[in-house]
């Protein structure tokens, strides 16, 4: 600052004194800026706060018009629930989806079968004393295999037979109930050959004196021989319907012999009972029979 400068402030200061100098001071503005000034800066914070606050709000309202998450409309038209969550939100790439990730397997119910319904069991003609030697697992093994034969009896034949029952003495028959209350025998055999796998003759084989309108030869889907009988109706009301042929080293005996009281034709016949021959289910417990055998050998 150059001298003139300064003489011109100094002469400022002295004009102000003279100004001010004969009026009176008022004690009571220190007090008052006192009180006042504390009040003005809480009041000042309170605004700052107050305007924060409505800038929130201001930012949720558009966040909410943009996603469409407003309050559902009176009358029902356009608008989404006033319940509806936030946005979604994408997932970042690579990032696994809930479908990539591996779920629990359940395992399979191993009550399944035996919550199915179990097949009635009948007396036979001729009832022996169960012999003391078999245990009651063997018993419960040769019954829940005649089950699984009444359930693809059922099955396959697809209720030509009626309603299907066991029949508790020879382990082979099965009888079907038609809904006249007719019975027709049925007969499901697996028995082992003697000799094993070194018996003579094939049962799926029709015998040399046998003719074309006695017995027939058809090959099952897995290339074994079956000979069917029962092709005329003489022989139908005379022997009935017949397929035999081989698993492993079991002769396997499927028949649907006549009514022998009245004659009648038994309602399963030759195509029926190579249904039966032919079915996964059924082929299985014949396999299972030959492995562990129900029935004494030939």
């Amino acid at each position: 600052m150059d001298t003139n400068e300064t003489q011109d402030a100094a002469r400022l200061r002295e004009a102000m004194g003279h100004a001010v100098g004969d009026l009176e001071a008022a004690p009571e503005l220190l007090p008052a800026a006192l009180v006042l000034g504390p009040r003005r800066r809480a009041r000042a914070r309170a605004l700052r706060a107050g305007g924060a606050v409505a800038a929130t709000a201001a930012a949720v309202v558009a966040v909410a018009l943009v996603t469409g998450a407003g309050p559902r409309p009176a009358d029902g038209g356009g608008g989404t629930d006033v319940a509806a969550g936030p946005p979604t939100v994408a997932a970042p790439t690579g990032a696994p989806s809930p479908s990539d990730t591996p779920s629990e397997t359940v395992p399979p119910d191993a009550s399944a079968d035996a919550a199915q319904p179990r097949f009635p069991v009948v007396p036979g003609i001729t009832e022996t004393p169960e012999d003391a030697a078999v245990t009651a697992a063997e018993r419960a093994r040769v019954d829940d295999y005649r089950q699984g034969v009444a359930r693809a009896l059922e099955i396959t034949l697809r209720g030509k037979a009626g309603a299907i029952r066991i029949v508790s003495q020879p382990v082979e028959l099965y009888q079907g109930v038609t809904e006249d209350g007719r019975t027709f025998d049925l007969v499901v055999s697996v028995r082992p050959l003697t000799g094993g796998a070194d018996a003579a003759g094939d049962p799926g084989v029709c015998r040399a004196d046998e003719t074309a309108d006695v017995c027939r030869e058809t090959l099952l889907p897995d290339g074994t021989s079956a000979a069917v009988h029962g092709l005329t109706a003489d022989a139908l009301r005379t022997h009935g319907a017949s397929v035999s042929f081989r698993v492993g080293d079991s002769a396997v005996l499927l028949a649907a012999p006549p009514d022998a009281a009245s004659s009648t034709v038994s309602p399963v016949g030759t195509e029926d009972l190579l249904h039966l021959a032919e079915d996964p289910r059924a082929t299985e417990l014949f396999h299972q029979a030959d492995a562990q055998p129900v029935q004494d050998p030939a």
